[in-house]
């Protein structure tokens, strides 16, 4: 019998100990301890290279790679993300280039100027007008030189038969300005809908 619940007992914790395992599409914002949030589908996949938009004087390039069981800093949990930086030039002069990032192994992908796993599909908020079986992806994005913040809403695309995605970037609110607070300053991106080339 002191065998059995021994037996018991070490199953029991082993299984405990194990994390759970939820698809990204799965996870609602929400970041449980001990759970490791996997992009099941390889919907992240999808999402990665290079892309360019080009047009008049203006040009903006994301590169995104993903990143498999990224930690953030409390190593609660584990995630699979889409990761980024950017380059942004407007009358041949460059606004701000954070690719170098790239170069930079970080465990915990939020320290990416890019970064997230949210999927969108039809009726969710930025993919009102998704097709019934598109899935769309809802990224956090950074720009430390303004000390910005806001998000991208990415679809899949095409243009004339080459692959793209539309990339609508949102900005949160500016910063309210205090007594010890310098002016904000305006983010060096528009917040607007760009369509980027796959290089």
């Amino acid at each position: 019998m002191k065998t059995t619940i021994k037996l018991l007992f070490v199953l029991l914790l082993t299984s405990s100990c194990k994390a759970q395992t939820i698809d990204i599409s799965q996870q609602n914002g929400e970041n449980a301890t001990g759970v490791y949030y996997k992009d099941i589908q390889n919907l992240l996949n999808t999402f990665e290279g290079t892309y360019l938009y080009s047009e008049g004087t203006a040009s903006l390039k994301i590169i995104f790679r993903k990143q498999v069981m990224s930690s953030p800093a409390n190593n609660r949990f584990r995630e699979d993300l889409l990761v980024g930086e950017y380059q942004y030039i407007e009358n041949g002069i460059e606004k701000s280039n954070t690719l170098s990032n790239l170069n930079i192994f970080h465990s915990n992908g939020w320290k990416y100027s890019i970064d997230g796993n949210t999927v969108l599909v039809q009726g969710d908020p930025g993919c009102q007008d998704c097709l019934p079986n598109e899935k769309a992806l809802r990224l956090g994005i950074v720009e430390e030189s303004t000390n910005n913040s806001g998000f991208l809403i990415v679809r899949k695309t095409n243009v004339a038969g080459q692959e793209a995605i539309e990339v609508r970037i949102i900005w949160d609110a500016l910063k309210t300005v205090g007594a010890n607070n310098p002016a904000p300053i305006e983010p060096t991106i528009p917040g607007e809908l760009f369509v980027l080339l796959k290089q």
